[in-house]
């Protein structure tokens, strides 16, 4: 186990390396100062290496947090919700890692507008993408990765 890690963090440690031990290697005890003390995190950047395709769990503040890409969403810890991938981490996490879930990331002028997530095999929503809109979608492997630019749109 971790060092130094809340009992919150260490319970969560705990349960998530057991279901994905490839990510021991990626899990420390999180030292930004502005984070709860004993905070686990796990970074890691899935191959191909791709700009802004980083992964990461955070348990500050008492909350799994999970993100990928510009993406994050949050999640109770133990779950007691369900077990749909958007209410369960691990699940999340297991979906993502199969290129099950794909994440949106939104564009406006080159900032950040928003993100959401897309099942594999669903079409985005292109209805609103204007001249100046980018979406990212991203896939863990970068199988199913795409840009859309609204640029394109009227071709």
């Amino acid at each position: 186990m971790i060092p130094g890690l809340n009992e919150y963090s260490a319970s969560f440690a705990e349960a998530l390396l057991a279901a994905f031990p490839w990510m021991q290697k990626h899990a420390h005890l999180e030292s930004h100062p502005d984070t709860e003390v004993g905070t686990l995190i796990v970074e890691y950047s899935p191959p191909p290496a791709r700009k802004g395709y980083n992964f990461w769990i955070s348990t500050d503040q008492g909350e799994i947090t999970v993100g990928y890409g510009m993406f994050h969403c949050h999640f109770d810890w133990p779950n007691n919700s369900g077990d749909e991938y958007w209410q369960d981490p691990f699940e999340f996490v297991h979906e993502l890692v199969e290129d099950r879930v794909l994440i949106q990331d939104w564009t406006k002028s080159g900032k950040w507008t928003g993100s959401s997530t897309l099942e594999a095999g669903q079409a985005p929503d292109l209805t609103e993408l204007d001249e100046d809109h980018v979406l990212y979608l991203r896939s863990w492997s970068g199988k199913l990765d795409q840009v859309f630019s609204g640029l394109q749109k009227g071709d």
